[in-house]
């Protein structure tokens, strides 16, 4: 388990400690995670509805269905199984390109 001991101390307007905490609400993080997060430089991202991970985890099932098509189809045409791997593939990958530009957190310039 990682040991946090060092405490750093800031002082805040009543505006700014709001602005934070409004923030820090958006993103689902703790207010400690969301402040070592920005001072190690990158942003959170507001914490999507429950919609996004409903819609994620349908677009997930159908890549599997797809893949499950592919592999059944190997041992009647080898060509359209190929195709349907790879459209597997790529939905699998559009999936994790938009859990990323969702999820993660954007670094700031350095």
């Amino acid at each position: 388990m990682r040991k946090r001991n060092v405490r750093v101390w800031a002082r805040l307007d009543e505006g700014e400690f709001d602005a934070i905490m409004r923030r820090v609400r958006r993103t689902g993080l703790s207010r400690e995670a969301y402040i070592r997060s920005v001072l190690l430089g990158s942003v959170p991202r507001e914490k999507p509805d429950e919609r996004f991970y409903s819609l994620m985890n349908e677009l997930g099932g159908m890549a599997a269905s797809v893949g499950r098509l592919s592999r059944n189809a190997a041992t009647f045409s080898p060509a359209d199984a190929q195709m349907l791997k790879s459209e597997a593939d790529k939905w699998g990958r559009f999936q994790l390109e938009v859990r990323r530009s969702v999820l993660l957190p954007e670094k700031l310039l350095e």
